[in-house]
C-alpha cells in the first residue's frame, strides 16, 4: 500500500507540471540557466535534411534542403473560430570567411480548426530550398522566427560540398522514405526523424549514385542494433550506366523496439566508401528516438508502484508493450485525441536528462542521475543557483528552486566530474 501511495503522488506531480504547460498552450521549458543548455535543442523546433547532387559542371552542385516543422513548434492565436500561427523561415550559407553566398526566406500563415490540432505533432508543414554552390566548406544557418511571440530559433550546421567530378563514384547521404518513389527529388518527403512503426512493412532507405562512366558497384548492407551487433546483412550488385541512379533498400525486417544503424559499404575496383545513418523502430504512440526498451522501461520505475514495475520488467516483449500501452492509456489527459500529452512530456524529460545530465562519458545515462530523476518528476526548475566556490576547489553546487511547489533541491559535485549528488531537499 505504501508503494502505491508513493507512485500515485509522483504521478500526480508529473501530471500537474505537464498540465500547467499544456493548458498554457506552450512547452514547459527550463529557466534561463537551462536555456543556455537548451540552445543545443533548438533544432528540435524543426527537422531538416539536405541532399547534395552534382551538376553537369564541375564548378557547381545542387543542394536540396528539406525542412519539416510541426504545429507544436509554433504559437497559435485564436481568431474568431480558428487558431492561427505565422512564421518566417530563413536560410543562409556562408563560407569560411563568413561571407554570405546565398540566402532565402519564406513567410507562412497556418490555420488550425481546434486547440488540439495546434498541439498535434502529426500536423506538419514542409519547406524546400534549392541552392547552387561550388565545392567547398560552408556554414548553413537556419532560423525559424515565430511572428506571434517575436522569438527566433536558430541552428547552424557544417556543410561540405564535394567535387563530385573528381570521384569515380559519388553518392548522396542515406535518406529514409515511407515508400519507393521515382518522383523528382524536390518532391520527395524524407522521414524526419526516420521512424518506422513495428507493424509497418513500408519503410525504405534510398541513396543516389553518380558516375561519369559505366561501371559496377557492390554494396554490402548491414543493420546494426544499439548494442553494436549485426542483425541483418545483404549484398547488392549495381550496374551504373554513367548517370544518376537511385538505389532502394527495403527495411521491413521484424526487429525489436529501438535504435538501429544502416551501414552501406560501397566497392568498385579500388574505390571504397561507407555510408551510415540511424533509424528507429517504435510502437505507435511511443517516443520516436529512444535508443531501446531500457529507456522506456527504466524511467517508469520513478512513477509506477514497485509491484507493477517488477511485473513490467520481467515480462516478455509483447507483454511489455501491452502493459505500457495500458499504463499510459489510463492516464491520457485527452483520450479523444491521438496524442497522449502526459506520456510525451514524460519521455521529453527523459530525453532531456540523457542529453544534459549523463556522466562518465555516457556510461551513466542522465535519467539515472539525481538531477535527471528530479527533472523527470518535477520538470524544469523555476530558478537555478550556482554558488561560488574557492578558485582551487573541485567541488561544485547547484540549487534548484521550484516556486510553485515551494521546493528546493541541493546537488553537490564533489569531484568536478559532472556527477551531482542530491544532498538536501526541502
Amino acid at each position: 500500500m505504501l508503494d502505491l501511495s508513493r507512485s500515485t503522488l509522483k504521478m500526480t506531480l508529473l501530471f500537474i507540471t505537464l498540465m500547467t504547460a499544456y493548458l498554457a498552450g506552450q512547452s514547459n521549458w527550463p529557466s534561463d540557466h537551462f536555456m543556455m543548455r537548451e540552445n543545443d535543442r533548438q533544432p528540435l523546433k524543426f527537422s531538416h535534411q539536405f541532399l547534395i547532387l552534382p551538376t553537369t559542371s564541375p564548378d557547381t552542385n545542387r543542394v536540396f534542403l528539406f525542412i519539416k516543422l510541426s504545429n507544436p513548434a509554433l504559437q497559435f492565436i485564436k481568431e474568431d473560430t480558428l487558431f492561427k500561427a505565422q512564421y518566417e523561415l530563413s536560410i543562409a550559407v556562408q563560407n569560411e570567411n563568413q561571407n554570405i553566398l546565398d540566402s532565402k526566406i519564406v513567410r507562412r500563415q497556418l490555420a488550425a480548426a481546434s486547440f488540439n490540432e495546434t498541439r498535434n505533432p502529426e500536423k506538419i508543414t514542409r519547406e524546400f530550398f534549392d541552392l547552387t554552390l561550388p565545392p567547398g566548406e560552408y556554414e548553413l544557418i537556419m532560423e525559424l522566427y515565430d511572428l506571434e511571440i517575436k522569438k527566433p530559433f536558430r541552428t547552424q550546421q557544417k556543410l561540405t560540398v564535394s567535387n563530385f567530378h573528381k570521384l569515380p563514384i559519388a553518392s548522396t547521404d542515406i535518406f529514409f522514405l515511407k515508400k519507393i518513389t521515382h518522383k523528382k527529388l524536390k518532391d520527395i518527403k524524407p522521414l524526419m526523424p526516420p521512424v518506422r512503426l513495428m507493424q509497418d512493412t513500408s519503410f525504405y532507405a534510398r541513396i543516389d549514385l553518380f558516375s561519369v562512366q559505366e561501371q559496377k558497384v557492390m554494396i554490402y548492407a548491414s543493420i546494426i542494433n544499439n548494442q553494436e551487433k549485426r542483425v541483418f546483412q545483404d549484398t547488392l550488385d549495381i550496374h551504373l550506366k554513367g548517370r544518376r541512379q537511385p538505389v532502394f533498400f527495403r527495411l521491413s525486417h521484424q526487429l525489436p523496439f529501438g535504435e538501429y544503424t544502416l551501414n552501406l559499404h560501397l566497392i568498385s575496383g579500388e574505390y571504397e566508401k561507407t555510408l551510415e545513418a540511424k533509424y528507429y523502430i517504435r510502437w505507435h504512440g511511443h517516443p520516436e528516438t529512444l535508443s531501446g526498451m531500457n529507456m522506456v522501461i527504466g524511467p517508469l520505475n520513478y512513477i509506477m508502484n514497485h509491484h507493477s514495475w517488477d511485473e513490467l520488467n520481467s515480462a516478455d516483449d509483447e507483454e511489455q508493450k501491452q502493459i505500457i500501452e495500458t499504463f499510459w492509456k489510463q492516464r491520457d489527459p485527452t483520450p479523444n485525441t491521438i496524442t497522449n500529452e502526459l506520456e510525451e512530456e514524460f519521455f521529453r524529460r527523459v530525453a532531456f536528462s540523457n542529453q544534459h545530465f549523463s556522466v562518465y562519458k555516457g556510461s551513466l545515462p542522465g535519467w539515472l542521475t539525481d538531477r535527471g530523476r528530479i527533472y523527470i518528476l518535477y520538470g524544469p526548475p523555476s530558478d537555478v543557483d550556482v554558488p561560488p566556490t574557492r578558485p582551487e576547489a573541485k567541488e561544485r553546487y547547484e540549487i534548484w528552486i521550484y516556486q510553485n511547489g515551494q521546493r528546493r533541491f541541493v546537488f553537490f559535485d564533489k569531484y568536478h566530474d559532472g556527477d551531482y549528488q542530491l544532498i538536501s531537499q526541502d
